[in-house]
């Protein structure tokens, strides 16, 4: 069975008649009550024991990479985190296989490719559009995971509910990049292909391969898609895609969206930068209803004192592998925010290699000029787009999306910054195989992610003894 397959689900009841008898919401991973919940459940902390502190050199230089996969969540995730699930709750409110307006939903669905659904008249409404945007580095894509994964398995096989037979695939969501081309045909084939991926069978592939079919035939497939298997949320990652196209591109695209909205009666999430959120709201007549189910920017925090930006930096903090471990401080959280400006992938990544480095040098000891130094000789491809950060100019700010990747990318000449992306490349790879998150060949047949690093070195990276927090978080 794939990992990311439920093929025996819990139901949970609400006490709520929207959601009573509704086989949909009740099997779905059971809401967080609480922020403190939200915050526990939505957390990516790694293994620690600091009985590791006592294992030779050379395997806890492995050890910090455990980090790349870090998520301590902030009051913004948190907040994005209870309107998604309220999205995908609603929708599926009025969707309820079991009911008699369910029942006509998916019979019309079976028999016409372009029904349209009628609005429930018990609520009036249609599901929504929203976007979460932010600068790159910043952690959209490991937010939109983290959420994924907290709600259940991409993928629910019912086959009995309450002593009565039910045997539906339910897709939980169906998320994929924006394709470069982003008219109607290729954005609505890679969820036709990906939805046999998930699902193991070839079900849809064959009608998108058809080169007759017309781009309404496209969206009628995936409208059968949605319908039929009970996709709870279409992800659309990568959205700034969008400027590799011209101007038709994009009004074909924001049209698309707007009548997929209003036909498929599922919520759209899109996931982008700044710039490709501007593009998206250029439109005055149609940028309201493109983002109306909520627009969420991911920020950057404005100085070190950030309460969400100090919370992070204790707490990532106190994974240390070295023998000689420091205590937090101000400094050093000033320090953390002056080097990376708030990008969390750029503070955390630097986190990494300073103890790295600190455990190769034998020095075993994190300190300021340590971290400088490191910054200083093994960041420099990112120097320029941080200095323009401290400085304010909106001029060369304004080009920071198309720069950052570009930056980035240079990050991988350094040996030891390379080792750690390969070692989060792995560790991401683990994730995505568990969400359901799939890679292309060369001949663009989906597949899943296979692992980069030799097994000695993922034994070395992944495998622990720990509790799972330092000693501080217990």
């Amino acid at each position: 069975m794939k990992p990311w397959i439920n093929s025996q689900p819990a139901y949970t009841s609400y006490p709520l008649p929207e959601f009573i008898g509704n086989p949909l919401i009740e099997a779905l991973t059971p809401l967080p009550f609480t922020q403190d919940d939200a915050i526990l459940r939505l957390s990516s902390l790694p293994l620690f024991s600091e009985a590791e502190l006592k294992l030779p050199a050379a395997l806890r230089m492995f050890l910090p990479a455990r980090l790349s996969r870090f998520l301590f969540p902030t009051t913004q995730h948190v907040r994005f985190l209870n309107h998604l699930a309220i999205q995908i709750f609603d929708g599926y409110s009025t969707r309820n296989p079991l009911s008699p307006a369910g029942q006509q939903y998916l019979h019309h669905a079976a028999g016409q490719s372009y029904y349209v659904p009628v609005i429930d008249p018990g609520t009036g409404r249609l599901s929504t559009i929203s976007m979460v945007c932010g600068i790159p580095g910043i952690g959209k894509s490991t937010l939109i995971r983290g959420c994924m994964s907290m709600l259940g398995k991409p993928v629910i096989r019912h086959s009995n509910y309450n002593g009565t037979p039910f045997p539906e695939s339910q897709i939980l969501y169906l998320m994929r990049n924006v394709p470069d081309q982003c008219s109607a045909k290729p954005f609505c084939k890679a969820y036709g292909d990906y939805t046999d991926a998930l699902l193991g069978m070839p079900l849809y592939a064959k009608f998108f391969a058809d080169k007759s079919m017309t781009r309404s035939h496209y969206v009628g497939e995936l409208r059968k898609i949605v319908v039929s298997h009970h996709v709870g949320a279409l992800i659309l990652d990568c959205v700034e895609h969008l400027l590799l196209g011209s101007a038709n591109d994009v009004a074909e695209f924001m049209a698309m969206l707007i009548n997929m909205r209003d036909e498929l009666r599922v919520p759209i999430i899109l996931v982008g930068t700044p710039r490709a959120a501007d593009i998206l709201k250029s439109d005055v007549s149609t940028s309201r209803r493109i983002v109306e189910g909520g627009y969420h920017e991911l920020k950057r925090p404005e100085s070190s004192d950030d309460p969400d930006f100090a919370a992070l930096c204790e707490v990532l903090w106190g994974y240390q592998w070295v023998t000689n471990p420091v205590e937090f401080s101000s400094d050093m959280r000033d320090l953390l925010y002056n080097l990376s400006q708030g990008i969390t992938g750029v503070m955390i990544t630097l986190f990494i290699a300073a103890q790295i480095e600190a455990i190769d040098s034998g020095k075993e000891k994190l300190s300021k000029d340590l971290i400088k130094r490191v910054y200083d000789q093994r960041f420099k491809p990112l120097h320029s787009i941080l200095d323009a950060l401290r400085s304010g100019k909106q001029s060369i700010i304004s080009q920071y999306d198309d720069l950052y990747p570009k930056a980035f990318t240079g990050l991988k000449a350094d040996p030891l910054l390379s080792r750690i992306e390969e070692i989060h490349a792995h560790m991401a790879a683990q994730q995505e195989r568990s969400l359901g998150i799939l890679e292309e060949d060369k001949e663009g047949v989906l597949k899943e992610k296979k692992e980069k690093l030799d097994a000695t070195t993922l034994l070395q990276a992944v495998t622990t003894s720990g509790t799972g927090l330092p000693q501080a978080l217990q």
